[in-house]
């Protein structure tokens, strides 16, 4: 069980951390719901816009439809289109088929959200576009192609994409009024547009957490979560980006896939519902704006705990010259809290390099940089963690060495016009 003091402590954090602005956030736990917070002048049922989270139930409703046998993961799109295809259509058009559509694989380079937006037909404009890559083989993420889903549940059900999912999905959960925009060819926004309940949101996660079932009704079936839920690419464009050590490089079926066993729903500004389940839990949260990775690392340190040991401490450092306050050592990731309230979460694995940014000094001042860190571990139990700061010719040792309730914490440089390094000792907070 989550303890009250996990979740306390959780909440205090993003409430300090100024990449956290939360509206609602509900825990659930095997099933229950353990925790609604909401902040004022919101109210718990009141309808959030959920952004690019309504991709998520695009999905859905294609697996819905897959269950019903109206089609196939592997049918051509264009085999549904032949009104809307234009003159002249790319080559690569003719080979994507519905699932590269899920995987936002459909061939094109960049994303085209705003060349498409502004125009009369989505569809036509969506299928007009150069695709230079073969389906499937490169990752870009594109709201158009989710709305493509939506245009194929109305093609294969004579429904548009709300009725056939208030009656096959909504509805059997008592989720009674979704709220939904339009494209502009009158089409229900396939990427974009949903608005719902937090509460209802509750009710989506826990059918997800009962792999597809709700009230002992089937909604979806296990077989087609177990493909959205699965990699099925990989965010090419992301593999060396910094700050997504949590948030992962992998995807779905218009899911995000983090590697410490959570996928999830996401919206812009910080909407998600994330998913644990193994572990049995979801979490619900609608945001004014939030930085995924700052979230969810929290997420991993309070509530899930996959990435930390089951005992880990915090120790009170002595003062130093890099001004860290407190460190705290979890299994995958060490937690410097300095003295002016800054917090950074430095993630390392003994397997390979980890990039992300954390603040360090250049010339003069302290800056958020990148960074790239490797580690290894003595057999005396002495953490070695080396950081090489990628915008300077600094590179950084820091060594941990916990014995008991106490630590004894090192650091040291290669070069340096100011820092000399030193070893202190700390104890358990």
């Amino acid at each position: 069980m989550i303890s009250d003091n996990a979740i306390l402590s959780f909440i205090k954090e993003c409430e300090a951390n100024e990449n956290i602005n939360l509206i609602n956030f509900i825990l659930i736990h095997d099933g229950d719901i353990i925790t609604h917070f909401c902040k004022e002048p919101y109210k718990k049922e009141s309808k959030q816009l959920l952004f690019s989270m309504t991709k998520s139930f695009a999905s859905f409703a294609i697996g819905i439809a897959y269950d019903k046998g109206l089609l196939k993961l592997d049918d051509f799109v264009t085999s549904f289109f032949d009104t809307e295809l234009p003159e002249n259509p790319h080559p690569n058009l003719a080979k994507m088929r519905i699932r590269h559509l899920l995987s936002m694989t459909v061939g094109i380079h960049d994303n085209t959200y705003a060349e498409l937006f502004p125009q009369k037909n989505w569809i036509k404009a969506f299928l007009a576009q150069e695709f230079p890559h073969e389906p499937g083989t490169f990752y870009r993420y594109s709201t158009h192609a989710t709305h493509m889903l939506s245009a194929i549940i109305e093609k294969v059900s004579g429904q548009n994409l709300a009725d056939f999912l208030n009656a096959n999905m909504l509805w059997p959960m008592e989720i009674n009024d979704a709220q939904w925009e339009y494209s502009p060819e009158g089409l229900i926004a396939g990427g974009m547009g949903l608005s719902l309940r937090p509460s209802d949101l509750a009710k989506v996660a826990i059918m997800l957490l009962n792999n597809g079932t709700y009230n002992n009704q089937r909604i979806i079936s296990e077989e087609y979560l177990l493909q959205a839920t699965s990699v099925q690419a990989i965010k090419q464009d992301e593999v060396n980006a910094n700050d997504n050590y949590f948030s992962g490089t992998e995807y779905g079926y218009q899911i995000h896939i983090s590697p410490n066993g959570v996928y999830r729903a996401e919206g812009a500004f910080g909407q998600y519902c994330l998913i644990h389940p193994t572990k049995k839990i979801a979490v619900i949260a609608t945001s004014q704006r939030t930085k995924t990775e700052c979230f969810l690392a929290l997420v991993g340190k309070h509530l899930i705990k996959d990435s930390m040991p089951s005992e880990h401490k915090r120790y009170k450092m002595d003062e130093n010259e890099l001004n860290i306050k407190i460190v705290e050592l979890m299994e995958n990731y060490v937690v410097f809290e300095f003295e002016n309230g800054i917090v950074d979460y430095i993630a390392y694995d003994f397997q390979k390099p980890i990039y992300g940014h954390s603040h360090f000094v250049k010339d003069i001042q302290i800056h958020k940089q990148a960074h790239c860190v490797y580690a290894s571990c003595s057999q005396d139990n002495c953490l070695l963690i080396t950081i090489y700061y990628i915008e300077t010719p600094y590179v950084a040792e820091y060594t941990f060495k916990p014995n008991a309730d106490k630590l004894t914490f090192g650091f040291g440089i290669n070069v340096s016009l100011s820092l000399k390094g030193f070893t202190v000792s700390g104890s358990v907070k």
